[in-house]
Formats: C-alpha cells, sequence, structure tokens
C-alpha cells in the first residue's frame, strides 16, 4: 500500500478529510484537479457544529479570527418594514456551546486556515492530479491519476457535486433541477447596514439576502432571478437597482469583487459507500445556498467518516458500518429542510405568498422560535436514528451537550480521537464518539449493553 487513505478532492471537505486521517495516525495523500488553490470567497457561513469540529482538529482559533459572527438576522417577511429581528449572538440564549453564533468567513480563508493545519502536520495537496479512473479490490483501491497512479487502503470522494469517484463506482445521485436562478456577489457598500447583521427581504419579485462580510463594509448578495435562465452582468449598477427595487433601501453598492451564479438543484447519492470508497460533500447531497448547510455538512462528514476509518484500522469495523446509516439519513433530512425553505422563501402566488409572510412574522417574532431557529440553523439539534453505531437509550444519537463544567467544558473531557466512556456531573454515564454524538446514556458502566461494549472493547 502506498497509503492508508487517498482523498480526492483538496476543498473544505477533502482538507477536514486529510486532516483528521492524519490526526489518527493515517498515512493520507490529497490530490486535486486544479493547478492550484481556486479564489472567490465561495461558500460563506460557518456554523456552530463545525466550528466543534474545528476545535477538535485544531483551527477553530484561527479560522474564528478570520470570521466575523452575526448578531441577529433582520428578515422582511413580506419585503417591507418592520423587520423582524433574530438575534444570533450571545442574546439568543443558545446555551450549551462554546461557539454561540454563525460565522462569516469566505470559503478560501477557511481552506488556506485547513491547508496551512495539514502542512504542521506533515501533508500537503498534490495539484493538477485529477482521478481519471478507479478499480478496488477487498484489500484497497487503486487510482489512476492525471500523472501516476495511487494505492491505498481506503478512498474518500470529495470532488464535488460532478464527482469523478461517483462516477467511477457507477453511483447515482436522486438530483432533481428546480432551474431557478441564484445568483451570488461579493460587493462594497455605503450604506449604513450594521457590519456584523444580515438582512432577509422576501418578495415577489424574488428572494434577496444581504450577508455581512469580515471586510468593512463589504456584504455578500444572494438574489433569486425568476425567470431567467442565464445571469446577467452582475455590476455595482445592477446589484444596487435590484436590491432598491425589490426592498426598498440604497445599498450605495460598488466595487463588486466575486460574482457566481447557481441553477438550483438539490439530490442525494443513493449510496455514500461502496466497498472501500466513500463519498463526502457535495459528492455526497446537493443543495441551494439558502441557509448555508452545504460547506458545514461536508466537513462534518469527513470529521464523522475518518475516525470510523481509524477504527476499523484497529479492528473494530463496526462503527465504519454506520457511516451510510447515519449520513444518508442526516442529509436526506438536510436536503428535505433546505428545499423546503426554499420553496417557502421564493413563493410568488399572491395567497401562499401573504399567508406564509403573516406566519412567519407570527412565528419569528417569539422567543423560543427564535432560540431553534438559531440551534437548527447552527446544526446543533441534529439526532442521528439508532443503528450500528447509535443505541436506543435517551440522548442516543444527540450531540453530547457542551455546557461550563467548573472551568472547562464538558466536550473537553471527550477523548478527541476514540470513542470514550465519559462520567456526567448530574450522574450516570455516556458513551460518547470523537464527533461528539451519544451512542447512549446509561445508569452506570455495568448498564452498558454488550454489543456497545464491543464497540469500545478497550474501555469497559
Amino acid at each position: 500500500m502506498e497509503v492508508d487513505v487517498l482523498v480526492v478532492g483538496a476543498g473544505p471537505t477533502g482538507l477536514t478529510a486529510a486532516i483528521e486521517c492524519l490526526r489518527h495516525g493515517l498515512s493520507v495523500r490529497v490530490v486535486d484537479k486544479h493547478i492550484e488553490r481556486q479564489e472567490g470567497s465561495k461558500a460563506l457561513v460557518v456554523h456552530a457544529r463545525t466550528m466543534e469540529a474545528f476545535h477538535a482538529m485544531g483551527v477553530a482559533r484561527e479560522i474564528r479570527s478570520r470570521g466575523i459572527p452575526f448578531a441577529a438576522l433582520n428578515i422582511f417577511p413580506d419585503a417591507r418594514p418592520p423587520a423582524v429581528r433574530v438575534p444570533l449572538g450571545n442574546d439568543a440564549g443558545w446555551g450549551d456551546t462554546a461557539f454561540p453564533y454563525w460565522l462569516s468567513t469566505p470559503q478560501v480563508d477557511i481552506e488556506r486556515c485547513l491547508e496551512a493545519r495539514l502542512h504542521a502536520l506533515g501533508g500537503r495537496v498534490d495539484w493538477a492530479q485529477g482521478l481519471l479512473e478507479l478499480h478496488q479490490d477487498d484489500l484497497g483501491v487503486d487510482a489512476r491519476l492525471a500523472t501516476g497512479t495511487c494505492r491505498a487502503r481506503w478512498l474518500v470522494g470529495c470532488d464535488g457535486g460532478r464527482s469523478t469517484v461517483r462516477d467511477q463506482l457507477g453511483i447515482q445521485m436522486d438530483r432533481r433541477r428546480d432551474g431557478q436562478l441564484f445568483v451570488l456577489a461579493d460587493v462594497l457598500t455605503r450604506d449604513g447596514f450594521p457590519e456584523d447583521e444580515g438582512r432577509v427581504y422576501r418578495s415577489r419579485k424574488g428572494l434577496t439576502l444581504i450577508v455581512p462580510m469580515p471586510e468593512l463594509q463589504r456584504f455578500r448578495l444572494i438574489a433569486h432571478l425568476p425567470g431567467r435562465d442565464e445571469p446577467p452582468l452582475l455590476d455595482a449598477d445592477f446589484i444596487e437597482n435590484l436590491v432598491f427595487e425589490r426592498a426598498g433601501v440604497s445599498l450605495g453598492a460598488h466595487s463588486v469583487d466575486w460574482t457566481s451564479h447557481v441553477l438550483l438543484s438539490h439530490g442525494q447519492s443513493q449510496e455514500v459507500r461502496r466497498g472501500r470508497a466513500f463519498l463526502a460533500g457535495d459528492a455526497a447531497h446537493l443543495h441551494s445556498p439558502v441557509g448555508g448547510q452545504g460547506l458545514n455538512a461536508g466537513v462534518q462528514d469527513s470529521h464523522d467518516l475518518i475516525w470510523k476509518i481509524a477504527a476499523a484500522e484497529r479492528g473494530v469495523p463496526n462503527w465504519l458500518e454506520s457511516y451510510q446509516v447515519e449520513r444518508t439519513a442526516l442529509t436526506g433530512r438536510l436536503v428535505q429542510a433546505v428545499t423546503f425553505a426554499t420553496l417557502v422563501m421564493t413563493l410568488r402566488r399572491w395567497i401562499p405568498w401573504v399567508v406564509t409572510a403573516r406566519a412567519a412574522r407570527l412565528t419569528l417574532s417569539t422567543r423560543f422560535v427564535q432560540r431553534q431557529f438559531a440551534r437548527r440553523m447552527g446544526m446543533l439539534e441534529q439526532r442521528l436514528p439508532p443503528g450500528p453505531g447509535v443505541d436506543d437509550t435517551s440522548w442516543a444519537g444527540r450531540r453530547l451537550p457542551n455546557p461550563l463544567v467548573g472551568d472547562e467544558r464538558l466536550h473537553d473531557r471527550v477523548d478527541p480521537l476514540r470513542p470514550c466512556v465519559l462520567d456526567l456531573p448530574e450522574g450516570g454515564v455516556v458513551v460518547v464518539r470523537p464527533d461528539r454524538v451519544v451512542v447512549g446514556r446509561y445508569a452506570n458502566r455495568t448498564a452498558i449493553p454488550q454489543r456497545i461494549r464491543d464497540l469500545v472493547p478497550d474501555l469497559i
């Protein structure tokens, strides 16, 4: 074997996989078809659950230093004032997390932080090494690359929505193309918008989001352009006129930087594992940019997968069986939720638009809904189904709460590399995975069933 793991794709998902390999003592090679890192801000929002993964990886502090936390999201359900102000900072009542915010950080900066961490651990990215072909047997995977070959015990495809790995494995993606055009642009403004608050204008002319960026007075525009198949020229005049027409405010747009567009589609791969090869990130699931879930889901895919591969290499293969079950269920719900939210946000028919606008004003104004909005969008309320890696007890499948216990957080007591048994401050024990997911909660260690004991044989 040349390496333990071959990672195809050097975006956030692939870099996370590579870093985790090295943290778990696995040799890794990362290849990417591009000749160098692609510039442009691309994805923007990092959620609390992803920051917890970054914390475990040793990069949370650096990524936080490059970003700006949202203090609030001002939602105009009918594009008219007053806005419904949904707090996203400390006053949102986040509860048990060390990262109580949505963090605005351009993807390219996240990638730079991750690549620096990879270098510090002794790894590197092999650019201009696109995957051409792969074959696998019971012991490993043979990959033919642009200028050579690689033999690996495992392969992780993190190569995006047009994944070559997925095609080579013969895995189909159940993908639906909505045909709705969204445009994105990073633009400097002269407006008096608060630098740390976002705005959402839900107009019958199209959905418009204005998201703060770390650079002073620069915002990300995300706009739905109904009825168009091709994007217009996204210059300052077009953006200024679009925002004024839909929201009645002058953005003072100038100095347009990165721009992009997407024809909306959503979908999920029918499988995320075939033999010794796996899919993660956009190669496994696609959805709209509303909510900023894509980058976050991909990072969490890799963070979850690699410790399971490491467990299999140690002779505990049952964990690896859970990747297919868990990620399919989790990302399936995510794709459905984002698709539904996008549908509601882009409604144009008069009666449904009015009804949902009034309902949004009513519900989003309540403290409970605001707290749930922050936590659910922050991906703190995810729950995995019972299966190979999750028991059927209270707390099972949920993220372990992370309150302060004395001078430290509860997550700091979790083994960063292996599943462990943790004594709870209030009594009882939990079996916890390195991704901070609770396997099961029990009265004491002797109450842990044999099936779970077999997953942590050296700890009980």
